[in-house]
């Protein structure tokens, strides 16, 4: 990983966790709507509410990915590059909040699982993993877990994969109520 790599994910995680204990500390409760595919977990995760995500009035449309969803206005959506894969990066600045997407080549069938994460990553970075459907019309599988990082603390990732990439989605941890509303718009065009 370049250096400048890592000193963007630092800063842009440094303000995921500014933008988590702003949304967290907006109190209510607030259901996402992954649907599992374990038959025995049909549950939903209860998660903080916030307002951030009413105005879902802007769309982020990738030209080289061929995908799109809607995010909350007053937010910024911004693409980087670097030789391993591209980001995108939506976040609203003067909040410092949002959320990355990281998108790599992945030469492995679809769809990728829980189990198939926990192979490579230890059980310690992996927490409650789930295999859910998500997207728009519910088609997209997907794992939803936890995981730790010795510099960030806890993330939320949303792992999936698509016409041989593997997306990679993450934000802090608590901000499942402005995550979740976004990726139930995401579709493949």
């Amino acid at each position: 990983m370049s250096k400048q790599k890592l000193i963007a994910i630092i800063v842009v995680l440094a303000a995921l966790g500014a933008g988590t204990y702003f949304l967290w500390s907006r109190g209510g409760l607030k259901s996402l709507n992954f649907q599992s595919l374990n038959p025995e977990d049909q549950r939903q995760i209860s998660v903080p509410a916030s307002d951030e995500s009413a105005d879902m009035s802007e769309t982020y449309t990738s030209p080289d990915y061929s995908f799109s969803f809607k995010y909350p206005k007053g937010f910024n959506a911004t693409e980087l590059s670097d030789d391993n894969g591209d980001t995108v990066l939506v976040q609203k600045p003067e909040e410092k909040s949002g959320f990355q997407i990281y998108i790599t080549p992945f030469d492995e069938a679809e769809p990728l699982t829980a189990a198939r994460i926990l192979q490579d990553m230890p059980a310690s970075e992996v927490i409650d993993p789930k295999d859910v459907l998500m997207g728009e019309e519910k088609t997209i599988n997907a794992v939803i877990f936890l995981s730790t990082n010795s510099s960030f603390g806890k993330t939320r990732e949303v792992w999936f994969v698509r016409d041989g990439f593997l997306y990679q989605v993450t934000t802090y941890e608590g901000q499942d109520n402005f995550i979740g509303p976004i990726l139930e718009t995401w579709k493949f065009q």
